[in-house]
């Protein structure tokens, strides 16, 4: 059983950018073999610079918080109810695009940064 939550930085930046990181390694097994190794390229340089220093998400989830708070944005994550462990995360924007700002007045949403664990 898990929870799904707001995201608290100092509770869960660190759990997020691992379920992120191996959801990217999942990904990359999960293709087809003839295409792993490529997939396997791809979501090792995707991953790479998403987890470093000026990554949107950062060493440990140190950028979550700065790229995922905001009016048009918000980041959750899915807590394992007897441990509080993240199990996953869901980045939730308003508009289609993940860079750009949308019309005060647009009414949907698009989901970005998702992944949960395996065993969940």
């Amino acid at each position: 059983a898990m929870d799904v939550r707001p995201f608290v930085p100092s509770a869960h930046a660190a759990g997020a950018a691992r379920v992120w990181a191996a959801g990217l390694a999942h990904t990359a097994e999960s293709a087809p073999w003839l295409l792993r190794p490529l997939v396997r390229r791809l979501m090792d340089s995707y991953g790479a610079k998403a987890l470093a220093v000026d990554g949107d998400v950062g060493p440990e989830g140190a950028n979550l918080e700065k790229r995922w708070q905001g009016e048009q944005k918000a980041m959750f994550v899915a807590c394992a109810r007897d441990t509080g462990d993240v199990v996953g995360l869901c980045g939730v924007k308003v508009g289609c695009s993940e860079h750009d700002e949308a019309s005060p007045d647009l009414q949907s949403c698009s989901v970005w940064r998702l992944s949960v664990e395996e065993r969940h």
